[in-house]
């Protein structure tokens, strides 16, 4: 069996303001169709929330309770073919704990993706210690993403570094930092994983926890 473990999808109405070479590559047809065509068999899916950069927490939450209610949806519609993680602001407080609980227990959701830092807020604040109580108790993998503007990144845009040493750095930075608070010794979360990103840049490491067979 091949596994994708890390694709993306948007819900549709903000897939279609995507565009990529005058297509939409984060909708689900597409994304599937392209599967079908590589031969890959099943996929883990997730949403990066990027587009919460600017967002109030109200509004975050409004936009992930969104994505939770249609990827239960598309879960449901293709689950031999699909595995769907919510998505989550770790420091965000009690509402989101909360909305991701939902997305596990109510809607059947298999994990939950976290970026490596949102609005200068990383998962080692004392703000995300609610999150990893939840994860723990839930006992779900975590993904750890590179956001869409990581810390440091007004000064990479002139040399367009931002894909190739910004964000894979704020993963390093965030991880870094996860390991020095000893938040993998307090909370020893099931799976943590770094987002291996799309492209493969000099000098960049990737590495990966297994996620548990059960999810296949």
């Amino acid at each position: 069996m091949i596994i994708d473990w890390h694709a993306h999808v948007y819900p549709p109405e903000l897939a279609r303001e995507r565009r990529w070479g005058g297509t939409t590559p984060l909708t689900i047809e597409n994304l599937l169709e392209a599967h079908e065509k590589a031969g890959i068999d099943r996929c883990v899916i997730s949403n990066t929330i990027h587009y919460l950069k600017e967002k109030t927490n109200d509004e975050s939450l409004a936009f992930l309770r969104r994505w939770n209610d249609y990827a239960a949806e598309i879960q449901q519609k293709y689950q031999d073919r699909i595995i769907v993680f919510t998505s989550t602001l770790p420091c965000g407080g009690a509402p989101f704990v909360k909305e991701l609980e939902r997305a596990i227990v109510d809607l059947g959701l298999h994990g939950v993706l976290i970026n490596s830092s949102h609005q200068r807020a990383y998962p080692d604040d004392d703000e995300a210690k609610p999150f990893f109580e939840i994860v723990n108790s839930l006992k779900i993998p975590v993904m750890m993403h590179a956001p869409s503007v990581g810390f440091g990144e007004e000064r990479m845009r002139d040399y367009r570094l931002a894909s190739s040493v910004g964000r894979p750095f704020d993963e390093c930075l965030s991880i870094a930092r996860m390991i020095v608070r000893g938040i993998f010794a307090c909370s020893p979360v099931r799976a943590a994983s770094r987002s291996t990103g799309a492209r493969c840049s000099p000098g960049r490491v990737v590495s990966a926890v297994a996620l548990p067979s059960t999810l296949f």
